[in-house]
């Protein structure tokens, strides 16, 4: 390893999160800054996010679906979308229009967007939570009729099974113990999955100690990890969507295991990073 580890100035919920799934890929993309391209849904996500974040600038009055696809088409344009998913290996560009769409539209199958009370969108918070140097930016801020404060996150992906959804719920309590930190209390939170779902929670003394809590004990981790320069891999299934693949040898055994076993998705990226480096 070229460079000696430091502890970021700043933790966010994906660095705690890249870190507990495995200590290796955190090591390779905040320390040794290897490249860690996003693949296409993330770029049609963050395209997504942007046209949300100015969608709920508007009076409800104005938040329309003309409204949101005049101003998909003038972000697509001036974000250079098409150009970021030809980099990446997106497809045909109509395809990801159409797709992009398909998520902003799905904005009415969950809400009505014209009476939500918005008041902050992509809210940066950054504070000291139990010790922890936090950065959090919050999707969304609105309040109820009845005065409550909510914090929400969009995910753009596919609605998860259980143990996927408590991590997304989990990633937004935290966010309502940052702004309580920062002097701001917040009693709900939810996750608007863009693809049909909203799933809400109570935000409670309890569910914020919980999320600070737990970001201090990965917070810990992170400390014995720096000062003696100790990163384990965590070899598993999400190998086969590492980008950092072939600079792993744990990982690597993972995913040609697993594809010889036939326990391997075939377009696992990770199989092809491995197939070019053989060639190289």
């Amino acid at each position: 390893m070229a460079h000696a580890p430091q502890l970021p100035t700043r933790f966010s919920y994906s660095s705690a999160s890249r870190y507990r799934q495995c200590p290796l890929s955190w090591r390779f993309r905040y320390v040794e800054h290897l490249p860690d391209p996003a693949g296409p849904p993330a770029v049609i996500g963050s395209f997504v996010h942007e046209c949300l974040e100015h969608f709920y600038q508007y009076p409800g009055t104005e938040r329309t679906e003309d409204t949101l696809r005049d101003i998909a088409g003038r972000l697509w344009g001036a974000k250079e979308v098409a150009a970021a998913l030809a980099a990446v290996g997106g497809t045909d560009e109509r395809i990801s229009k159409h797709e992009a769409w398909g998520l902003l539209r799905g904005l009415w199958e969950v809400e009505d967007p014209a009476v939500v009370a918005v008041v902050a969108t992509e809210e940066r918070v950054t504070v000291d939570l139990a010790g922890v140097p936090l950065l959090a930016i919050v999707d969304r801020v609105e309040h109820t009729e009845g005065g409550e404060v909510v914090a929400a996150d969009y995910k753009s992906g596919k609605i998860p099974n259980a143990r996927f959804h408590n991590s997304h719920i989990d990633q937004v309590h935290l966010y309502a113990a940052a702004k309580a930190a920062a002097g701001t209390p917040v009693d709900r939170v939810s996750v608007i999955y863009l693809k049909g779902q909203v799933v809400r929670e109570a935000s409670t003394p309890e569910t914020k100690a919980e999320a600070a809590e737990a970001l201090a004990g990965t917070w810990k981790q992170l400390i014995c990890s720096v000062e003696t320069d100790t990163f384990e891999p965590r070899p598993g299934p999400l190998c086969g969507w590492c980008a950092f693949i072939a600079h792993c040898p744990a990982g690597r055994e993972e995913v040609l295991g697993r594809h010889a076993a036939g326990r391997m998705r075939s377009d696992a990226p990770a199989l092809a990073i491995l197939e070019a480096a053989l060639v190289e």
